[in-house]
């Protein structure tokens, strides 16, 4: 139960964090993808504040399944220097729903993004965004 509330609890501040990001007039979102019924896959990057940018993958099924989302952004640090960053998430079971997320930091340039998602451990879909 208490994993159920997490991932309640971070598709709502995946959600929140878009309509802030809505209110303050960011509206661009590059390569906005969905895809597939079961398990279905989504993401997108969109401008966050200047130069940087949220990136988001979900992966969610209906059936008794083991889906995951994983994210990584590749951006210019404030000192120029290329580098990134990842972060996964998975859950299992009828009803599951992977999320995850990166804003690039502060001071940071947004460079691109690749997002992968898998089902039982196989990853299904992959993909490559950029500005």
């Amino acid at each position: 139960m208490t994993k159920m509330i997490k991932k309640i609890a971070a598709v709502g501040a995946a959600v929140m964090m878009m309509a802030s990001i809505s209110a303050m007039g960011a509206s661009a979102t590059n390569n906005p993808y969905t895809y597939g019924s079961n398990p279905v896959v989504h993401g997108y990057a969109r401008v966050y504040s200047g130069s940087r940018y949220t990136t988001y993958a979900s992966t969610s099924t209906s059936t008794n399944m083991t889906v995951g989302a994983h994210v990584t952004q590749y951006y210019y640090n404030s000192s120029g220097t290329y580098t990134s960053y990842g972060t996964g998430d998975s859950d299992s079971g009828a009803g599951a729903a992977a999320a995850a997320s990166v804003i690039t930091p502060s001071g940071g340039k947004y460079s691109n993004s690749t997002h992968s998602h898998s089902r039982n451990g196989t990853t299904f879909a992959s993909y490559s965004l950029s500005k």
